[in-house]
């Protein structure tokens, strides 16, 4: 295809557990859109390089356990209802540690695939349920505030839709233009994390 639409879109707010025990999670989501039209252009523009990773063998610390194809052929019982399993939940420790672990070293990763040292990137867009993990990591890379997006401490965790929201936002700013040299990065849930380099 010469254009593919790529599109990230949330409704968080109307599936989070807003009761004393879940709120501090709550708090964390937001709810979002975005979209980016990629394909063909005349210019030097493009993905230089992307990494993504999973490991499925912590999915419990980070996850919404209902609704669920394991559960055949409910997905979800009246019993996992009324207990909340349909909420998102996380361990905040293990996930804070994994992103603090995962999205530096998967930023070194495209980066060297792309061939690019950090100082030539004009924007870092860092996606994480938790906004302080994405400082730090910038923090550990030299990566100074003014070339740093973190969606999540302007909306909330919004998962798919965080990334273009920021690139969306630094482009409506004027901030990026053609020719810039971007990286997005995200960790989350299951776990997943990867990093793309791009050249707008």
């Amino acid at each position: 295809y010469d254009r593919v639409l790529v599109v990230g879109a949330e409704v968080h707010s109307a599936g989070l557990d807003y009761s004393g025990g879940g709120i501090q999670v709550a708090r964390l989501y937001g709810d979002g859109a975005g979209v980016a039209l990629v394909g063909n252009g005349s210019g030097p523009g493009g993905i230089r390089a992307t990494a993504i990773h999973t490991d499925g063998r912590y999915h419990r610390e980070f996850w919404c356990e209902y609704p669920a194809s394991r559960q055949h052929p409910l997905r979800m019982t009246i019993e996992d209802l009324r207990a909340g399993k349909h909420f998102p939940t996380l361990d905040v420790d293990r996930v804070r540690r994994f992103g603090e672990e995962s999205l530096p070293a998967v930023i070194r990763e495209v980066l060297a695939k792309a061939q690019v040292n950090v100082a030539a990137v004009d924007r870092f867009l860092i996606g994480h349920v938790l906004p302080d993990v994405a400082e730090t990591v910038a923090k550990q890379l030299g990566v100074e505030g003014s070339r740093l997006n973190v969606p999540a401490a302007r909306y909330g965790h919004l998962t798919a839709a965080a990334l273009p929201v920021a690139l969306s936002d630094e482009v409506e700013r004027g901030s990026l233009g053609a020719g810039a040299t971007v990286c997005l990065a995200a960790s989350g849930a299951g776990f997943a994390w990867g990093a793309t380099v791009i050249t707008l």
